[in-house]
Formats: C-alpha cells, structure tokens, sequence
C-alpha cells in the first residue's frame, strides 16, 4: 500500500500545484478534475449502495452530473477570460442538463409499464437524493475556488479562489496526515496500544491519533497566517479569511474536527454497505470519494468561518 501511495500522492500533489499556481490552465483544469470528481463519487456511491439493494442510475447519473460540473465551471473560466458568448452557451447548456437530469426521472415513471414503475421510481428517488447529497458535501468547496480577484500578497501571486482553496486543502488533508502518523505511532508506543474512538464504524481511529491530526491542522493553519493575515482582500465572497491568530487557531480546529467527521461518515456508509473501499481508481487510496471524504462538512465549515472575518 505504501508504495502505490508513493506513486499515488506525488501526482495528487502535481495536479493541486497546477490548478493553484497556473495562472492561465488552473481554472480549467480545476473544471475537469472538479467534474471528474463529481461524477466518480457519485458513481462510488451509487454502487456501494446498490448492494444493499438500493438501485438506481448510478452510471447515467454519474456522467450527466460531471458533463454539468463541466458546462458550468468551464462557462465560468472562459467568462472570466472574456469569452462570453461561449460561456452563455455553456451557462444555458448546464441548467438545461440540470433541469434534464431530474425530468428523466419523472419521464421514465411516466413511460414505465405497470409492472415497472415501482421500480423506476426507488431507482430515480435513489439517484436523485445520492446526486443531492454529493452536491451538497461537494459544492461548497467549489465555491471557494471560484473566487477570481487577484491576490498579489505573499511569496507567489495566487487568485484570492486559489488562496483560499489551498488553504482550505492542507488544513482538512493536515488532518488525515497527523491522525495516520499519531495512530501509528501511540499503537505501538502505548501500553495496550491507542484509544479508540468508535471501533464500530471505523476500527483504525484513536484519540491519539485525533489530538495529533487538530495539532497538523492547526500547525499548518498557522503557516498561512504567518504568510497571509497582513494582507487584507476582498472578492466575490467577502475576504473569507481572517486576519488575527484566533480565527486561524479556531479554523485549524473547526476544519480539523470536520475532515475527523467527514472521514467517519464516509466509514458508517461503507460499513452499511460492507465494502472497504469506495473504488480502487486511486492506487493506495482507494476510491476518489476515499480520497474526497474529508470534505463532506468542511466546504460549508469554511463559509461559515468566513462569516466571522472582519
């Protein structure tokens, strides 16, 4: 496993660097892999609840939700980079999906013969609530990218979006990493190994390992305040990111609990349906929502710190 990660992380990080630090490609590159992600953890969680025997459209739904991402992040790019009528097409093309995706259902109902309809309507209901549900773990920390004002402070010039973004990437991910390296080691280290936290939904995570993954959360929420917190900015969102030691030792604590959260609410879904892994896209990792989990709570945490910035 250690060496698929190996393989696995260097390019995670390759592809973050590039949507942050590529002023020209990021956005739409950051379009691709963001309706990507979209469509795979729908896809993910479609079939890890198809074996408990809730069907449902997983595949179908999967591509029209990542061809939807894709028509509206990518009409946003080009709007920005002044190409508007292509972005209007784009723009119309998403809400007429949109409004596609969710009419399906009701037309497959209608068009269903008797002896089908009951079926088509738990696999429509099904595929629409799993599509609700990933929108909304998923969208708030798309809008956090999609800040565009420039932010020329700090060691790099980077879009206020992708200030944020990364921000809003290490904290949660600083998480995961202090609470692997904490728990490995108070296993080994402690007399009768770690504390467990909630063996029945996820066996691997202790209180040790929770304390050490707030303290790599923190650690690295105080790294962006040492380089960012002089440097007052607004956009389309507000500043969304405070100033004062306080709001980064809060937003390292708050974002470090939510990625804890998210990660366990990921572990109760597989457990119900008694899978490992939500995929095996990801060498070492798993699946992408194995990879993505962390942030089913923070994108809105995020927002509702940014309503505490002055």
């Amino acid at each position: 496993m250690f060496k698929h990660r190996a393989i696995s992380f260097p390019l995670l990080l390759l592809l973050l660097a590039l949507i942050i630090y590529w002023p020209a490609g990021g956005p739409y590159l950051f379009a691709v892999a963001a309706a990507a992600v979209f469509g795979m953890t729908v896809y993910e969680v479609s079939k890890m609840v198809g074996k408990i025997g809730m069907e449902n459209y997983g595949r179908s739904t999967a591509v029209a939700g990542g061809v939807l991402f894709l028509c509206f992040l990518l009409a946003l790019s080009l709007r920005a980079d002044g190409c508007k009528d292509v972005a209007e097409c784009l723009f119309f093309m998403a809400t007429a999906l949109f409004f596609l995706i969710f009419f399906s259902v009701w037309l497959r109902l209608l068009f269903a013969s008797s002896g089908n309809r009951s079926q088509v309507l738990q696999r429509g209901m099904t595929s629409a609530g799993i599509f609700c549900l990933i929108c909304f773990a998923l969208v708030p920390a798309i809008l956090v990218y999609l800040q565009d004002s420039q932010f020329p402070a700090g060691p790099v010039p980077l879009r206020l979006g992708s200030r944020q973004f990364l921000f809003l990437i290490l904290v949660t991910k600083a998480m995961d990493t202090g609470g692997y390296i904490f728990g490995k080691l108070s296993s080994i280290w402690l007399p009768g190994g770690n504390h467990k936290i909630w063996p029945s939904v996820s066996p691997k995570k202790s209180w040790e390992g929770t304390i050490g993954g707030i303290l790599f959360s923190v650690g690295v929420s105080l790294i962006f305040w040492g380089i960012y917190a002089d440097a007052p900015f607004s956009g389309r969102f507000g500043s969304m990111m405070g100033t004062t030691l306080v709001w980064y030792l809060v937003a390292g604590i708050v974002l470090g609990i939510g990625s804890l959260a998210g990660d366990l609410t990921e572990s109760a879904l597989k457990r119900a349906c008694g899978v490992k892994d939500s995929g095996a896209l990801i060498p070492g990792m798993g699946g992408i929502f194995d990879v993505v989990d962390s942030f089913i709570y923070n994108g809105f945490l995020f927002f509702l710190l940014a309503a505490f910035v002055r």
